[in-house]
């Protein structure tokens, strides 16, 4: 039997509670050159948080998976490298 184990709801809501708190004021405060970039960048940060926090873990009678999206397994790859060259 497969059983799923999701990222809890609350973890879920208080990181992209956490992340509009501090960059909702952001947009509003810039400078109308950068009104647009700064938009942008706060859709695209809003995304990768909502996609991050999509991981989940699977598991059967026989094994345990970490089911994760690309753009983690890209970002968790660099954060180990960097972190992997400065303790080495």
């Amino acid at each position: 039997m497969i059983e799923k184990f999701k990222t809890l709801f609350f973890v879920k809501s208080s990181l992209i509670s956490l992340y509009l708190a501090l960059t909702i004021p952001l947009p509003l405060i810039s400078i109308e050159k950068f009104k647009i970039l700064s938009i942008f960048i706060f859709v695209l940060g809003l995304f990768l948080i909502i996609n991050i926090t999509s991981d989940y873990v699977e598991t059967c009678n026989n094994k345990i998976s970490y089911k994760t999206s690309f753009i983690s397994k890209y970002f968790g790859k660099k954060i180990g490298r960097y972190f992997g060259k400065i303790l080495c």
